[in-house]
């Protein structure tokens, strides 16, 4: 990519970090009660500048990629009449968003050292929030007024012990499960290609609040991810040394939330099961009437009826039609194919790919993590940390070989 100048090249570490800093940690704005911003947002208005002023747009398959879900988004928009629409800024901003980050993301992380930079930033990033987590496990009162800022509903420390599920910083323990899986592959990376012991015991504080979260979709996909690091790392050891802290975890805690998915009788008679029946009922009947470019969004649907979209997969389709589901999983799965690839040749980010596409696949069945602005926002982060870690091991092996 060409040179940029010096001033620039601080803004750009600075706008990359700032993210991540207000993705980990910083709660949503609460402009009115039904109408909230992220930090991220007020950054985007300065990337905007910074991207303006740098004039590079890297030429990549998912800049196209995502190019082609606009444009499919514009159109299911303007068949519904809602270009104009007030609740369509939400799909404004995500798509601005969107685009900006990933070049911000790579623009910044194609120089080898601002790479490394944010790997280690993004360590004592984890380090924080897996301490955060431990922090809301303890359930100190005096905390339980901060953990309330991320979630407006009643949080641990308001619960019974015996049916804790741990939040985070995303007021919801389903997200807070993915977004827990996707950094437990940046460690697991970290690991493979420094074997550190450190790295492993993150890695195993991970998946203990992982299962804490007592996500259901979370723990299935934290188990696949297992699956596929076993087969591509032949880490058999690793692997049994987390499976046992998995079972520990299980034979030890109270997670009834979690141990119903064992019990297909009770199961489908929790609320939760009935609710996502009724509500993946209720959107696929409305999809037969418009299956190929959905609603235009249509976020005043979900107010009016004081629903939330319970699955990924059902809400895209709902919103912007069949093509731009299609090309959300194709997406998905290129991108899964694309870091198995590289986790088995042990290249930096290999993993962070796998984890963090295996926990959008499996969770968007039962959950809508895209739809999460923060989870949406490190999602193109991890791409383009990925793909910045491809661009850094070709550029090597053509000096090697010149």
């Amino acid at each position: 990519m060409p040179t940029q100048n010096n001033h620039l090249v601080t803004f750009d570490g600075f706008l990359s970090i700032s993210l991540l800093f207000s993705i980990f940690f910083l709660p949503n704005i609460v402009i009115t009660p039904s109408f909230s911003i992220r930090m991220e947002d007020v950054i985007i208005i300065f990337a905007i500048y910074y991207v303006y002023h740098t004039k590079i747009i890297p030429n990549l398959w998912f800049i196209k990629v995502m190019l082609l879900m606009n444009i499919i988004m514009f159109i299911s928009l303007g068949l519904n009449d809602r270009l104009i629409s007030i609740n369509s800024f939400e799909f404004y901003n995500k798509t601005i968003k969107g685009v900006i980050c990933y070049i911000v993301f790579m623009i910044y992380m194609s120089n080898y050292v601002n790479h490394n930079q944010i790997t280690k930033v993004i360590q004592y990033f984890i380090i924080g929030l897996i301490f955060i987590n431990f922090l809301e496990m303890m359930n100190i009162s005096f905390l339980s007024k901060a953990f309330h800022m991320y979630n407006s509903s009643l949080n641990a420390s308001n619960s019974p012990a015996e049916n804790l599920r741990i939040t985070g910083l995303f007021g919801n323990p389903n997200n807070n499960g993915v977004f827990l899986l996707m950094l437990f592959g940046h460690i697991i990376d970290q690991y493979g290609l420094k074997s550190n012991k450190f790295n492993l015991f993150i890695a195993f504080l991970c998946v203990v609040f992982i299962m804490l979260t007592q996500s259901r979709t979370a723990v299935v996909a934290t188990v696949s991810f297992f699956f596929v690091f076993t087969y591509l790392s032949k880490r058999i050891m690793v692997s049994i040394m987390l499976v046992v802290v998995i079972l520990v975890i299980l034979i030890n805690s109270n997670l009834n939330y979690l141990f119903i998915i064992l019990d297909s009788n009770s199961m489908v008679k929790t609320n939760s099961y009935t609710k996502r029946i009724e509500e993946w009922q209720m959107l696929f009947n409305m999809i037969k009437a418009q299956p190929l470019f959905g609603y235009g969004g249509y976020k005043e649907f979900f107010y009016k009826l004081e629903k939330y979209p319970e699955s990924e997969y059902f809400l895209l389709w709902f919103r912007y039609g069949i093509f731009y589901l299609v090309i959300y999983i194709y997406t998905l799965l290129v991108l899964l194919v694309d870091g198995m690839i590289s986790a088995n040749k042990n290249l930096a980010g290999g993993y962070f790919m796998v984890s963090s596409c295996i926990a959008m696949i499996i969770c968007s069945f039962s959950n809508a993590p895209f739809n999460n602005p923060r989870i949406f926002t490190f999602f193109i982060f991890v791409i383009a940390y990925f793909q910045t870690a491809i661009l850094h091991k070709a550029r090597f092996t053509v000096l090697s070989q010149s």
